[in-house]
């Protein structure tokens, strides 16, 4: 975590940040997004929307301006809290961090061309170092 934030810079995270009162570490320890969002694409947005929103009043809520090579799920949009925009949904490569509750996993694929070739079934792999269960769970997707 030190590496990264030295690497980004002090400044340039509190410029990127939306609200002064935002840190990169929540009340109970946890990453904030704005410390994900370094980590994933480079920058301490505080959003994981596509672009920046103009909420009037001079407040802007700073987003993901392009599409990221790791994407970002969250079981959070599922509970309307937040709209993660196709930036992260839709990464360079079959890789996803997701957030639920507690604490962040992750699902990839293993065949890092299944998103330029579009296959319409493949397998993703979800990963939680905090799972009960002895092995990866492989899901396998069928699309359209």
């Amino acid at each position: 975590m030190y590496s990264v934030i030295l690497t980004r810079g002090l400044e340039n995270i509190k410029n990127e940040i939306d609200m002064e009162m935002n840190y990169l570490l929540t009340e109970h320890g946890y990453a904030a997004q704005e410390l994900i969002n370094i980590m994933l694409i480079g920058r301490a947005s505080s959003n994981v929307t596509n672009g920046d929103q103009d909420m009037g009043e001079g407040l802007i809520l700073h987003g993901i301006h392009k599409q990221s090579e790791i994407g970002f799920l969250t079981l959070f949009e599922a509970y309307e809290y937040f709209v993660v925009g196709d930036f992260y949904k839709t990464p360079k490569l079959p890789i996803w961090i997701v957030c639920s509750e507690s604490h962040y996993s992750v699902i990839f694929s293993a065949e890092f061309d299944i998103l330029s070739k579009k296959k319409k079934v493949f397998d993703l792999v979800y990963y939680d170092e905090l799972a009960r269960q002895e092995d990866d769970i492989v899901l396998t997707v069928k699309m359209g």
